[in-house]
């Protein structure tokens, strides 16, 4: 087919702009911005299927380039093939684990981890277990083997629960690229997670002596007094490590005695009443950190990392007879409560657990806040009994 256009008119165009749209032929256009913008399109003409491929700028991409993209697009048409479907499979076969990634991060991360704190995890995740371990392989060279050999043999023995979170998050990320048409099938899907590691039934609960020794053993330790009161406020406050950690201070509301929780695991925000313990705890914290966005903060100045609690009491294990998680300060709060003689009702609201019927829908929409707060108060004067030094140990942590 004869072209239309000349290199000169192109170069014309380029010193001295007029928007509009100028034919070369075989679907092929020169487009004009208004801001004189000079792009190569190329028009598909498929049965139905109308739309437009930019092949790239001028001067970087030059009209010999572009007729010969223009070609390869039409060859493609008479074949029956969309070109811009065509060009999306070649992108897909090019695309690393890396890549993918950071898509995933960008746009759908942020839809599946509403909560900050939550994000952040998962992100750490990708990073650190995905990305840098198979973030050079191609999405379509992926396969069970390799995940086996980078992400499975090399700790599974080590950390199976670890092993099995990774594996969850990389299906999510290689389900993403399925459902936007990167890959015809899902190469994880043929790893059963459940053979890779089975959670155990969590049933540790502290007894009030381990109690008195955990909280006594913690507010003597070297340690940083934000750690201690950490696990002092996780004890009496029933909340999620994360929900703890990572609060801000617009979330601590001294005057009505409440501690905001934005959205949590439930996605729905949450008032946690303070007892006359947990604001003097508060107090001191703000005290030791008001001039930080962040009640609690790591080496940098912002929030600690998910495993830094844990990681600061270790030296528990020599005084606790049995090891213990973060976690089970929560199971050891809610059983203490039912031993007191509390409603079940009122100490899964504390948990924040959601109550849902048969048909998995929510159903019960009243906050029990003062009941939540009356049993709250109860438990915490009881924790401080086992502290028998307690108001010494907050006239010397600041």
């Amino acid at each position: 087919m004869k072209h239309v256009l000349k290199s000169t008119d192109v170069d014309k165009l380029y010193k001295n702009p007029v928007a509009g749209n100028y034919s070369d032929g075989d679907y092929l256009y020169l487009v004009v911005s208004e801001k004189g913008v000079l792009s190569f399109r190329y028009r598909v003409n498929l049965g139905n299927v109308k739309n437009w491929i930019t092949i790239g700028r001028y001067p970087a991409v030059t009209l010999a380039y572009a007729r010969d993209k223009a070609l390869e697009y039409s060859k493609l048409i008479a074949q029956g093939i969309n070109p811009k479907d065509y060009i999306e499979r070649q992108k897909a076969l090019s695309i690393t684990i890396a890549k993918l990634a950071e898509e995933y991060i960008e746009h759908q991360a942020p839809l599946v981890r509403k909560n900050k704190s939550s994000l952040a995890q998962l992100v750490r995740c990708i990073n650190s277990e995905i990305v840098a371990k198979i973030g050079t392989i191609k999405l379509s060279d992926l396969t069970s083997e390799i995940i086996h050999k980078k992400l499975i043999q090399p700790k599974i023995k080590i950390s199976p629960a670890a092993v099995k979170r990774n594996i969850i998050t990389l299906k999510q990320v290689i389900k993403y690229a399925y459902e936007i048409g990167y890959i015809n099938t899902n190469p994880v899907d043929r790893i059963n997670v459940g053979t890779l590691y089975q959670d155990r039934v969590r049933e540790r609960v502290l007894s009030d002596i381990e109690i008195s020794l955990l909280l006594n053993t913690t507010y003597k330790a070297n340690i940083r007094t934000q750690w201690k009161i950490a696990v002092h406020l996780l004890l009496i406050l029933l909340v999620r490590k994360n929900e703890l950690l990572q609060a801000t201070w617009d979330q601590v509301d001294f005057e009505n005695k409440l501690f905001h929780i934005p959205i949590n695991k439930t996605n729905k925000p949450t008032k946690v009443p303070l007892s006359e313990s947990a604001l003097k705890l508060f107090g001191i914290l703000k005290e030791l950190n008001g001039e930080c966005e962040s009640v609690f903060t790591g080496k940098t100045g912002k929030s600690p990392c998910h495993n830094t609690l844990n990681n600061m009491i270790r030296f528990t294990e020599t005084v606790l007879e049995e090891p213990f998680t973060i976690h089970d300060l929560r199971r050891t709060g809610a059983t203490k409560l039912q031993e007191l003689g509390f409603d079940m009702i009122v100490i899964e609201a504390a948990l924040n657990h959601e109550f849902r019927n048969k048909s998995g829908l929510s159903y019960f929409k009243h906050d029990y806040l003062d009941e939540r707060r009356k049993m709250l108060e109860v438990w915490s004067i009881k924790v401080e009994a086992l502290i028998p030094e307690y108001n010494n140990y907050l006239s010397t942590v600041y």
